[in-house]
Order: C-alpha cells, then structure tokens, then sequence
C-alpha cells in the first residue's frame, strides 16, 4: 500500500508539472520538457520498483520488534560440506546488502533464520557421441524457517528449489570448475529469493 500510494504521488506530480507547462512557440522546448518528465518518472518508479521490498519488509519488522537476526550454519543432508559455508557466507552478505537487519550473535538477536539443506541433485541434459556427459543439471532444494526469538509463533517458512547448468566433459579440472562455478551462482540466487520472500511477507 505505502509503495503504490508513493508511486501514485510521483505520478501526480508528473502530471500537474507537465499540464502546467504553457505551449512556447518553440514547440520542439515543449516537447523535450515532456519527455524529460516522462524520463524521470520512469526512472523513479523502476527505482522504487527494484527496493519495494524494503517498504513491506520494513512493516513487518516494526510489527515484530525485529532489529537483528542470528543466521545458523544451514543444516545439511547431503556430502556437499563446502556448499554449505558458501551459501551461510552468500546468506550473511544478502542481509547486509539487503536488509536493514543486523547481523549478530544468538544471545543478542531479535529472530533466527534456520535453513536446511534438503537435497543435491544432478543429472545429465547432453551427451556426447562417445558417450561422455557435455551438460549437467544441478537442483537444489532448501527450507527455511526465519522465526521471532522473542514471539515463536511469528515465523515464516518456505521451501526453495533452485537448479542451473553447467558444461561437463573429458577434462575434469575444468568440469569442477565449472560446477562450483554453478553452485555458487546457485547459492546467490537461493539467498535472493529467501531475502525477497521474507521482505515481501505477507500476513
């Protein structure tokens, strides 16, 4: 509501601006003034677009008394132990970037984010004549519960599932490579997509 009554004020604005001008004779001034003021609008909106989660996310954390958040090391049920540092770590920078929360230890928190890694999957899309694998698929599935210390029935969870591919082949160090390459790109997409949904809850 707060996003859309503030894109409708911009809009507002724009309008009286542009339908306040008096038509010069040099038509041409007219017509660039119009389109500046279209420019700016545009601008705005994609402006506030791209950070309306901040508008919804920062309701919630008022109504919830949330300053900070401890972030646990994500449980994890598969062999992948270095993909789950990358994505605490990936975690951790996104709220920075993200969020208005603190970061902080247990004993000084407002909420607990806890997430579970559920599963890693692969599986081959290509193959090549001699039989070698030339792409694979990784998905990965992801629950979260991001819950208020202080009010335990205040809590959000959901399940995530993300998958990307990468290039595969003969050479091996090149195919790690471009795994990990893929799993971290993997893990940023995940924490984007929980940080968005938390912000972005609704009641």
């Amino acid at each position: 509501m707060m996003q859309q009554a503030f894109n409708q004020g911009l809009l507002k604005i724009a309008l009286i601006e542009i339908f306040a001008m008096k038509t010069p004779n040099n038509m041409k001034c007219h017509v660039n003034k119009i389109l500046g003021w279209c420019v700016y609008i545009l601008t705005m909106l994609a402006i506030v677009e791209g950070c309306g989660y901040h508008f919804s996310g920062r309701i919630f954390l008022d109504e919830w008394q949330i300053r900070s958040v401890y972030i646990a090391i994500p449980e994890n049920q598969t062999h992948e132990t270095d993909f789950a540092i990358e994505l605490t770590h990936t975690i951790i920078d996104q709220f920075i970037q993200r969020t208005p929360l603190n970061i902080v230890s247990h004993s000084e928190a407002d909420a607990v984010l806890h997430g579970h890694i559920l599963s890693i999957r692969e599986n081959n899309l290509s193959r090549s004549s001699n039989g070698l694998s030339n792409e694979r698929r990784i998905q990965i599935d992801f629950t979260y519960v991001f819950q208020n210390i202080k009010d335990t029935s205040q809590k959000i969870s959901e399940k995530i599932t993300i998958s990307d591919n990468y290039t595969s082949g003969w050479d091996k160090s090149i195919e790690y490579t471009h795994r990990k390459q893929v799993l971290k790109k993997i893990a940023n997409r995940l924490a984007e997509k929980m940080i968005h949904q938390i912000m972005n809850h609704q009641f």
